[in-house]
């Protein structure tokens, strides 16, 4: 499936499925530009805090990709716009890029979370992907002067692969100030995803994963998350009545 944009609430999303982004990342990567074209998560809590977040939206609708992560999303562009559309999440895609890279030869930095994650993950990556050529990693934890110096040490590293793992949305707030800046081809926000790569947060068993279940099994284990699982409903409400005063459902767009 290639990529088709369509808007949800306003915000971009990319109509796609697993091997469509794969197929984007490696047209990205085959490329000689290095312009830090970037790899995004869509989900109906990050939709929904960009209808108030207007400094960030230009951010997404420059991304050369936009991945339909969450339920809420794949659903209400299936259902309510009749556009076909799969469920990318950011780490499925981000072990893709891994196995991309590796096979590309394409040297990756791995930014972001605590250090002991952060190493537990990219052991993890090397593991898993013997070939992969890491070129450095950092901590989101830094002094003042290490993020100051952190862009000219990716540069300075030759990455061609950036994934940033800051948590959403300080981690697009850095790309929007250094992505273009960085000299290298890819970009990727990828959220707690190291957590789950370093084995520090279970993922949902197989069925709920292809039933699009996840955030149930999320909840499972972690109640304190309830306060915020209230999105996804106040979403598909939300989304609904978009698509009910719209009277029919919008045109997709062309992929940037």
């Amino acid at each position: 499936m290639s990529a088709r944009r369509a808007r949800l609430l306003g915000v971009p999303v990319d109509c796609v499925d697993m091997p469509g982004a794969q197929a984007r990342l490696r047209s990205i990567l085959a490329a000689p530009a290095r312009e830090g074209r970037l790899v995004l998560a869509v989900n109906p809590e990050k939709i929904l805090a960009l209808r108030r977040d207007a400094e960030l939206l230009p951010l997404f609708e420059s991304a050369a990709l936009l991945l339909p992560d969450g339920v809420g999303v794949s659903l209400s562009l299936r259902l309510l716009h009749g556009l076909p559309c799969g469920r990318v999440t950011g780490v499925d895609l981000m072990e893709g890029l891994c196995a991309l890279s590796a096979a590309l030869g394409q040297r990756v930095f791995v930014l972001g979370s605590r250090e002991e994650v952060n190493e537990e993950a990219c052991r993890e990556m090397l593991r898993r992907w013997p070939a992969l050529a890491l070129a450095g990693r950092a901590s989101g934890y830094l002094s003042v002067d290490e993020w100051r110096e952190l862009p000219e040490r990716i540069r300075r590293e030759e990455c061609d692969v950036l994934i940033v793992a800051l948590g959403s949305p300080r981690q697009e707030r850095w790309m929007r100030e250094h992505a273009a800046a960085l000299q290298v081809k890819l970009v990727q926000g990828v959220g707690g995803s190291l957590d789950v790569l370093a084995g520090r947060v279970p993922r949902a068993t197989g069925w709920m994963r292809r039933w699009g279940l996840e955030w149930l099994g999320r909840l499972l284990r972690e109640p304190a998350r309830a306060r915020r699982q209230w999105r996804l409903p106040w979403f598909l409400v939300l989304a609904l009545w978009e698509r009910l005063a719209h009277g029919r459902a919008p045109a997709a767009e062309g992929t940037p």
